[in-house]
């Protein structure tokens, strides 16, 4: 009878296990989508900027951060 007991807990364990390892793949598949759509949304934010000075601005912001960016990384 304790046998049968010990195979419940192992056959419990394992299903919590299941359930929170299914848990985390779904929060980071929402992470990605997430990501996917900011970097969407930058997409549009650039594309929609309407005057030259707007779009010069943007691009001397983002080539700082990619310079920024670099130095980290070295």
């Amino acid at each position: 009878m304790k046998f049968q007991f010990q195979e419940l807990n192992i056959i419990y364990d394992k299903t919590a296990l299941l359930i929170i390892v299914s848990i985390l793949s779904v929060l980071s598949i929402f992470q990605l989508l997430d990501i996917l759509k900011k970097r969407h949304g930058m997409e549009f934010v650039r594309s929609s900027l309407s005057s030259k000075a707007e779009r010069d601005r943007f691009a001397k912001f983002k080539h700082l951060i990619k310079s920024d960016n670099h130095v980290l990384m070295t």
